[in-house]
């Protein structure tokens, strides 16, 4: 029965599509995409968003994704998996910029103690499969908090010959959970090749990336409960800031997938030493064997990366014990391919002969020969929690996570403090009035923040 009802509402909302804007709760959010379109998402019951949907789905709490264009009306679709006995709320939107598609991250809670992280995508007028991001199931979960970052390559295909071109989006979200294992902020990456998602995504405590030593906070208040993740010095890096329990610090991460062109070159060069390292004995004839796939597949990579990588391989190759065995060799130089990528996914192309200290996790592809996901994490700053007041914190990171801004609201301003050093900033005030709204005193903070 409950299918039919759900099947009902949703014929509903895909013949009429068109509604006047009916009441609905806080939270919601907004957004426009480079096409002019405007989004909004509003939390609510279904008998307020939809008064056509069946009369035994009005109670329950769903989420609406209201789209305005200027050559039609307004049109509201019901989020994906919204229509059922949990609890739907703090939703969080953003609009790719490359794709137009919408991404939607928001909770759902089922009881007290059992809570899920939801993310839905919506491209083309299409909605995606609802992703469960939650770490722990029966913890109590909040604020998730989204940012996206692309990537692209091209790989023949094995059976047609022809050069595909894949267009990676990976999907970073944040959130806070108080879970039986302590209360934390945790880290989530899904990723869509060509608009499928690729199975399962990956979830990580925060914390776990920051090394430094324990300290004793004096007050934490809610920043806990603030973690937050923004787009980084391009769109290929996202910073999140966090405070952390168990080190009674602030700190900041950037986050980067290493290039798939990079991670396919060193594939091909690992199967390269495989397939001719037998028969091709010679050490410089191998080197230059391996400089030629090297030059032949990294015509899309900078040259300077290239030119440098090329010497780095001939010198493991050269310098290799005549011990060691084709397979071991093969799985050294792939490493190496890797390494020297990742420095140049974080340091930039002007940098990536400097050793960096980073977190490297190697995700396996869920289709058999597909290429495997490098999630890097490095810290970007790490202070001990500063002095805040009451109430909900905001956090703003600079793009390379250097340095970061803590601001909450007061009866009639905004107080926040900036980083300076190894510590903080006297508190400082934007006083609110008719000249100087909320919303426009977040947003010089978030500019503050992007020119530091």
């Amino acid at each position: 029965m409950k299918k039919q009802l759900i099947g009902s509402l949703l014929l509903i909302l895909a013949t009429t599509g068109i509604y006047c804007a009916p009441s609905f709760a806080e939270p919601q959010v907004s957004a426009l995409s480079s096409r002019g379109d405007f989004y909004k998402v509003h939390v609510g019951r279904i008998g307020a968003l939809f008064p056509e949907a069946p009369a035994a789905l009005h109670a329950h709490t769903g989420i609406a994704l209201e789209i305005k264009s200027s050559d039609r009306a307004a049109e509201w679709q019901l989020v994906p998996s919204t229509e059922g006995e949990e609890v739907e709320s703090t939703p969080f939107m953003l609009v790719d910029g490359r794709t137009n598609g919408v991404h939607l991250v928001w909770e759902s809670r089922r009881n007290y103690i059992y809570s899920r992280i939801n993310l839905a995508s919506y491209v083309d007028g299409t909605w995606s499969e609802v992703i469960e991001l939650s770490g722990e199931l029966f913890s109590q979960k909040s604020a998730p908090r989204i940012a996206v970052t692309r990537d692209s390559y091209q790989e023949v295909d094995e059976e047609t010959g022809i050069e595909v071109t894949y267009h990676v989006t990976n999907v970073h979200t944040v959130w806070f959970e108080d879970a039986s294992n302590g209360r934390r902020a945790v880290y989530s990456l899904v990723q869509f090749r060509n608009g499928i998602f690729q199975a399962p995504n990956h979830v990580f405590v925060l914390g776990d990336f920051d090394s430094a030593q324990n300290q004793i906070a004096a007050d934490f208040g809610s920043l806990l409960q603030a973690p937050t993740v923004v787009t980084g010095r391009d769109d290929e890096h996202a910073v999140a800031a966090f405070a952390d329990l168990e080190s009674g610090r602030l700190a900041t991460l950037e986050f980067a997938v290493v290039p798939y062109s990079i991670v396919g070159l060193a594939e091909k060069i690992r199967s390269e030493i495989v397939d001719i390292g037998h028969s091709v004995r010679d050490k410089d004839a191998l080197a230059l064997a391996l400089q030629a796939t090297l030059l032949a597949n990294g015509h899309n990579i900078h040259p300077d990366f290239l030119n440098y990588l090329g010497q780095a391989i001939a010198d493991s190759v050269l310098n290799s014990p005549p011990e060691i065995s084709i397979g071991q060799l093969s799985e050294k130089i792939r490493s190496e391919i890797v390494d020297i990528g990742a420095r140049l996914t974080v340091l930039g192309k002007n940098d990536f002969t400097q050793v960096s200290e980073m977190s490297t996790v190697e995700i396996p592809s869920a289709q058999e020969g597909g290429l495997p996901s490098i999630l890097l994490a490095r810290v970007g700053s790490s202070r001990p929690v500063p002095e805040v007041g009451e109430g909900p914190i905001t956090l703003y990171p600079s793009p390379n996570g250097g340095d970061v801004i803590a601001a909450w609201q007061g009866e009639s301003a905004l107080y926040y403090v900036e980083s300076e050093g190894a510590g903080w900033s006297e508190v400082r005030t934007l006083q609110l009035d008719e000249e100087l709204n909320l919303a426009a005193a977040h947003q010089l903070l978030e500019r503050r923040s992007r020119d530091r």
